[in-house]
């Protein structure tokens, strides 16, 4: 029972991520003598120690999670807003976020300006669309990942306008 309460924490704590999963599964391969909840705890500390490069996965897809999580400058470029959306809910709240309130704290009018960078972070599964349709949340660990990329202190000229308008 105390299993299986364990990796049903880590599959909510991973939020169903297949590759997340897959990769999690082939750590504690290579580790029989952990158990579900150490495991469960090194992933709440330590996301990138949980799911390190060196692991192969079972099907041979790119071991290294966090390499995978990072987006290409390229496709950033292709959809420019995707990028100051990504960085609002990277650095907010873990809570969906309406369309009208990233608009007015990104200074981007809400005339549908947004709903292509919306759209394709959607299809990406960067981003998870609420119920309502009009709220969106960022993948907890794209978050985790632009957090330990991108850090707030550097992008200054970005949080000041930010502020300024929350």
């Amino acid at each position: 029972e105390a299993d299986e309460t364990a990796v049903q924490s880590i599959v909510v704590l991973l939020q169903g991520l297949p590759l997340a999963l897959e990769l999690a599964g082939a750590y504690l391969g290579h580790r029989r003598s952990m158990t579900f909840q150490q495991y469960y705890e090194l992933l709440s500390k330590d996301l990138q120690s949980a799911l390190p490069k060196d692991v192969k996965s079972f099907t041979g897809h790119e071991a290294d999670l966090y390499g995978t999580l990072r987006l290409s400058e390229d496709l950033l470029q292709e959809e420019p807003h995707l990028r100051e959306v990504l960085d609002l809910l990277t650095w907010s709240g873990s809570s969906p976020m309406s369309i009208d309130l990233m608009s007015h704290l990104l200074g981007i009018p809400n005339d549908g300006t947004l709903a292509s960078a919306l759209s394709l972070g959607d299809e990406l599964r960067l981003l998870q669309r609420s119920k309502d349709q009009d709220s969106y949340s960022l993948h907890r660990l794209v978050g985790e990942v632009r957090r330990g990329e991108i850090p707030l202190d550097q992008r200054l000229e970005w949080v000041d306008p930010v502020c300024v308008r929350l």
